[in-house]
């Protein structure tokens, strides 16, 4: 089968704290929820299909579980890693100080305004119940002004 198309996709080539950071902010009440990012595998052009098959397996489950997420108006972004960028230690994915390199796709992160919190790896990420379950929002503390995530501006 085709892989899903995930809208608010992007390449991991840019300043990736900086999107989640502005992702956060442009909600109606900044970081009234937290961000969700899924790292995945990006699609092999030559076969049509994911470079990592887990990917494969996890996406029917993400995007129902997806889906559900964004009708509660919730934040999002997904990061489509090419085989070679996971491979490259002169490129390694780091969405910030606080974690360390994302190793394994796919990868589940929650970041709220004080940054990154909870991740699902790999397996975990092929249960509906078990991906449904970790999305429940968070409710962002008004407390966390000073707060180790950038700002986008």
């Amino acid at each position: 089968s085709d892989p899903v198309q995930w809208p608010n996709s992007t390449s991991p080539d840019g300043d990736i704290a900086a999107e989640i950071a502005a992702a956060g902010e442009s909600q109606a009440t900044p970081w009234e929820s937290d961000v969700i990012v899924l790292i995945s595998a990006a699609v092999n052009e030559e076969t049509g299909r994911r470079w990592c098959p887990d990917c494969t397996d996890a996406d029917p489950v993400l995007f129902e579980a997806f889906e559900q997420w964004s009708s509660l108006n919730r934040t999002w972004i997904t990061y489509e890693v090419p085989r070679a960028h996971m491979r490259d230690p002169e490129r390694p994915l780091i969405l910030h100080e606080a974690f360390e390199r994302v190793t394994r796709v796919p990868t589940l992160v929650r970041v709220g305004a004080s940054g990154p919190s909870t991740f699902l790896v790999e397996d975990e990420c092929k249960t509906l119940e078990g991906v449904v379950a970790w999305l429940e929002p968070a409710q962002v503390s008004p407390s966390e002004a000073e707060r180790a995530w950038p700002s986008a501006t």
